[in-house]
């Protein structure tokens, strides 16, 4: 169970250590992707805002303020087996990512995240 706070600075570190400098963007991805981490860091109620969401709300139950990001974490390990890895293709936006990119997550991502929010 891990509070909104570690959620963010999981977030935080997920990106910086696994996606910044691990895989290979172009300069326009690369912003794109700095700039989310850095909106969490400077407004980190924007984790409220997603985890009130409905769909995210039925896979990540909250308990006194808590989430239980291991179910849904178990949710996605079964999901991944059946379905494979998770590509998500960011579309092309003009002066900033003049061709569209895609980024592929998988079970071991995910695994990496729930222990980076557990550690925060």
């Amino acid at each position: 169970m891990v509070s909104t706070k570690q959620i963010a600075d999981g977030l935080i570190r997920f990106i910086d250590e696994e996606m910044l400098k691990s895989q290979d963007f172009a300069s326009g991805t690369r912003f794109v992707v700095t700039l989310a981490k850095n909106a969490i860091k400077l407004n980190p109620v924007i984790i409220d805002t997603l985890m009130s969401n409905p769909l995210v709300a039925m896979f990540v139950p909250c308990e006194d303020g808590q989430y239980d990001v291991r179910k849904l974490a178990g949710v996605l390990k079964e999901t991944f087996a059946e379905a494979g890895n998770f590509k998500l293709s960011l579309p092309k936006i003009p002066l900033l990512l003049p061709a569209g990119e895609e980024m592929s997550f998988n079970d071991g991502d995910v695994q990496k995240l729930v222990m980076y929010m557990e550690e925060a």
